[in-house]
């Protein structure tokens, strides 16, 4: 039984702590799928994603000036509810003002689109990895708060769904 006492190191307090972080995220953007339904039928799916855009915008900005756990952590959850709230509408809005010619392509790009945001998200943060600085950890909240604020951009010339 002593030879198992090792696997209680530090590493794996914060490795638990981490899974409990980014579940904690999941559960927020679950929350933010099942609100956009209603919201979406109530406010129109532009409205609703512009809504999105700024709580991903505002809470990358919150992110990365946090000074403490409690604030970096509401502020994890409100970019959850936002990144919730895009995957499941942006798929509805986009097919119902996309031409008919091109509706299957562009909802479908959709999901590569994450997946790409994914990737490009961890070469970030591979890169700021070698950042030796006391703020390199809060670097990799600058290209998701540029890419919600070119989100909040662009719908301004995007039309409102039928």
């Amino acid at each position: 039984m002593d030879a198992m006492k090792p696997h209680t190191s530090f590493v794996n307090v914060v490795e638990v702590a981490t899974t409990k972080v980014l579940a904690r995220f999941f559960c927020f953007a679950l929350i933010g799928a099942f609100i956009q339904t209603p919201t979406s039928d109530a406010w129109g799916r532009k409205r609703v994603t512009v809504v999105a855009a700024v709580f991903l915008v505002l809470g990358n900005v919150i992110q990365a000036g946090a000074v403490a756990i409690a604030m970096f952590l509401a502020a994890q959850y409100m970019t959850g509810v936002g990144v919730g709230m895009l995957i499941s509408t942006t798929p509805v809005y986009v097919s119902e003002i996309a031409p008919a010619h091109s509706r299957g392509l562009l909802v479908g790009l959709q999901g590569n689109f994450i997946v790409g945001a994914y990737v490009l998200s961890s070469a970030n943060a591979l890169g700021f990895y070698f950042v030796d600085a006391s703020y390199a950890w809060r670097l990799n909240f600058c290209p998701a708060t540029f890419a919600g604020l070119v989100l909040l951009g662009s719908l301004w010339l995007l039309p409102e769904s039928p």
